[in-house]
């Protein structure tokens, strides 16, 4: 006996292929919506309209952004003791450099960086040390907020400055100069950053002079006994004391000696010539000193020989 096939009407075949064109509407539908649905707005980056920013100690600067109505924001400061800020309003504080740095406070992503560099203070006290025909010294007050100091100067006339030396010292020598010249002197405070040497205001000028050039000695050439006086109760006698012109020495100045006690300067004269007194029955011996003057300073050549005199 033939059994009879029974009919099945849920082929999953037949099925799959009805549900097939449905299926592939539904995927053209939802690829179509996405094109037409708006592009979603991508959020720039907020930005700094300052890269670098030089401000003096205890000075304010204002930091602004690309965007004016920008709200939210969050400030910092990579190093408190230099610079703070708030609301965009640095303030600084002591030398040095720091970097300022905003984002939005809900996003920190978005960042933007601006280097804030602090000018240290001017130089103040300079002033002379020593002066020679050849070379100044100079020295200046202490700046504890600063790495070093940069010395200029420039010669009398002349409109630009030149760099010397930079040094971490209070006092400076400039060689090879000219005798009895004028010099402007400035000393600027710097400190180092990334940028480099950031120098704050230099010093006011200082106008300084090198001493005066004598070469050579003299020596004396006469000495005239003249007539006897008396000097609270001491007999003296006077007498006159000459000696060669020297080149270059617009003074002279003369020095008496007495056993083993140390020179005394007797007098200063411009002339070759000069008239003492002393004391009776002492002997001296004197020499001479030939002296340039200039611009308020004095230099000395070589001393003379020394001429013993017995005063009688």
């Amino acid at each position: 006996m033939t059994k009879k096939r029974s009919k099945q009407n849920n082929n999953p075949v037949i099925l799959k292929a009805a549900r097939c064109p449905a299926f592939m509407l539904w995927l053209i539908c939802l690829f179509l919506w996405q094109f037409t649905q708006p592009a979603k707005a991508v959020e720039a980056p907020l930005v700094l309209l300052q890269n670098t920013v030089y401000i003096e100690q205890n000075d304010e600067y204002t930091l602004k952004t690309d965007s004016q109505n920008a709200t939210g924001l969050v400030w910092t400061s990579s190093n408190t003791d230099v610079a703070t800020v708030a609301n965009g309003v640095v303030i600084a504080k002591k030398a040095g450099y720091t970097d300022i740095t905003v984002c939005p406070a809900d996003d920190t992503t978005l960042i933007s960086k601006c280097r804030i560099v602090v000018k240290p203070k001017q130089v103040v006290g300079l002033q002379q040390a020593k002066a020679k025909s050849k070379k100044l010294t100079v020295t200046w007050k202490e700046n504890k907020n600063c790495t070093g100091y940069s010395v200029y100067y420039r010669k009398k006339g002349e409109k630009e400055y030149v760099p010397v030396k930079q040094t971490v010292k209070t006092k400076a020598t400039l060689k090879g100069l000219s005798p009895e010249t004028g010099y402007d002197i400035r000393i600027a405070t710097y400190v180092d950053t990334p940028e480099g040497k950031t120098e704050g205001t230099a010093s006011q000028k200082l106008r300084l002079f090198t001493a005066p050039e004598i070469k050579g000695s003299t020596k004396i050439t006469k000495i005239t006994k003249g007539k006897l006086s008396y000097y609270n109760g001491h007999k003296i006698r006077f007498f006159t004391v000459q000696w060669k012109k020297v080149k270059g020495a617009n003074s002279y100045r003369i020095y008496t000696q007495t056993g083993s006690k140390k020179p005394q300067l007797i007098d200063t004269v411009k002339k070759p010539q000069t008239v003492l007194y002393a004391a009776l029955g002492y002997t001296y011996n004197i020499f001479v000193v030939p002296c340039r003057t200039k611009h308020g300073i004095t230099a000395n050549g070589k001393k003379s020989a020394a001429v013993s005199v017995s005063v009688n």
